[in-house]
């Protein structure tokens, strides 16, 4: 479990539903404006890096976008603040705090120089730093009952902290002709044209994955999204489930690929099969241990918590499958669809979201939220070209009676027949 996640737990036991709702619902609001002020920069800026593109000049640019990216982001952003809750309220305050994190993100553009040398424990360093400075702060404000409004101080000293740290180390540990950062005009266009699909499919998924906590704290109250969060919270745990498997199994996927379609076709079904019982025995677990766990780590106040982690808790089994395809198609070639299937979530979680909500508040945020990945890890992949077949793999793993009932045939006819 890491640090952040530990953090979320202890300040939700020390604020309290109310006081907890207001941080996720700033959370993920800004999430969703720094998913468009990263302008999906990361993966363009390192390839050009690993091409022996000049670093001075690439990270330069690369900067330059993203300091216009995160201006209007930060200043779009205070304003739909403004027009959602008010000026200068604790809720305003909170969000500001969090977007003005963005003019300390764009010196983090030095990060790409250290991954395209595959020398991540600077970054990785200073990232952890970061967190720890700011969780100390946070639960020690929370302990010592500090308004929440100032909660947004130990936000900006972790983007501090990572940014310049970040961009220092690449001053020190950088060639002297790579130091004096540079612009190039000549390079936005193709590095506007490499991001545009990273920032859309980066967009997709944070909508995807916290619109549900914007649109529940706006239509249902501060409370029920705190205690929603919570839920919200304990269910990512589960996640790291299909993301270790899968992350495991993945080099042996491709190795059997090269051996033929047929070869690969079984192997993947019995790992998707495998994936599904191992998130399924997760999941029962959990769901027997949600009451008790809850009532220990969180308190009675968060009680309506364990009813929405029982609807939540399913999820796994749909992120399972998601992570999956997403490596099915990775290895056939087929990532774009990824990124069409995860919008497509995004676009049903907003609508289920908009009927769901107001007649039932965080329970029915819970059920847009499964359904959604149902839509977007299972369904799509019947309905975009090219994906059938992994669409069919994922059915057989959940419903694996017909194909149990036919080996059970297949053995009994082999003992009958002469």
């Amino acid at each position: 479990m890491g640090a952040s996640a530990v953090t979320s737990f202890a300040l939700a036991r020390l604020l309290g539903p109310e006081s907890f709702g207001m941080l996720n619902y700033s959370t993920a609001l800004t999430a969703i404006f720094f998913a468009l002020a990263s302008f999906g920069l990361e993966n363009p800026t390192i390839l050009r890096l690993v091409r022996g593109g000049n670093p001075a000049s690439v990270l330069g640019t690369a900067m330059a976008i993203r300091l216009v990216t995160s201006s209007v982001c930060l200043i779009a952003g205070c304003g739909i603040v403004w027009l959602l809750e008010g000026a200068f309220n604790t809720v305003f305050w909170l969000n500001v705090a969090q977007l003005a994190c963005m003019s300390f993100y764009v010196l983090s553009s030095a990060e790409f120089w250290f991954k395209s040398r595959t020398e991540p424990l600077i970054p990785a360093a200073m990232r952890s730093s970061a967190v720890a400075v700011s969780s100390l702060g946070k639960i020690g404000m929370a302990v010592a009952s500090v308004p929440l409004v100032w909660f947004g101080i130990p936000v900006l000293l972790e983007a501090a902290i990572m940014s310049l740290g970040v961009y220092w180390a690449y001053r020190w540990k950088a060639p002297r002709d790579e130091r004096a950062l540079t612009f190039d005009r000549g390079q936005v266009p193709g590095m506007l044209k490499d991001a545009y699909p990273f920032v859309i499919a980066a967009f997709s998924v944070l909508i995807y994955m916290k619109i549900d906590a914007v649109m529940l704290g706006k239509m249902a109250g501060h409370h029920e999204n705190g205690i929603y969060g919570v839920s919200q919270k304990l269910t990512e745990i589960l996640y790291i489930v299909p993301v270790v498997l899968t992350d495991t199994i993945y080099p042996t996927l491709i190795g059997k690929r090269t051996q033929g379609k047929k070869e690969f076709a079984r192997l993947f079904q019995l790992f998707v099969d495998g994936a599904v019982v191992i998130s399924l025995v997760a999941i029962v677990c959990s769901i027997l241990l949600a009451r008790p766990a809850i009532m220990l780590v969180f308190g009675e106040e968060y009680a309506a918590s364990v009813d929405i982690f029982h609807i939540n808790a399913w999820a796994c089994l749909l992120v399972t499958l998601s992570y999956v395809r997403a490596r099915w198609l990775a290895i056939e070639g087929l990532q774009k669809y990824e990124s069409w299937a995860t919008a497509i979530g995004a676009v049903t979680n907003i609508l289920l979201n908009l009927v769901m909500i107001p007649r039932w508040g965080a329970i029915g945020a819970a059920w847009a939220s499964l359904l959604s990945y149902a839509v977007a890890g299972v369904l799509t992949s019947f309905l975009l070209p090219g994906t059938r077949a992994v669409g069919m793999h994922q059915i057989r793993a959940l419903w694996p009676f017909g194909r149990l009932a036919a080996a059970v045939r297949t053995h009994y006819l082999s003992k009958v027949t002469p």
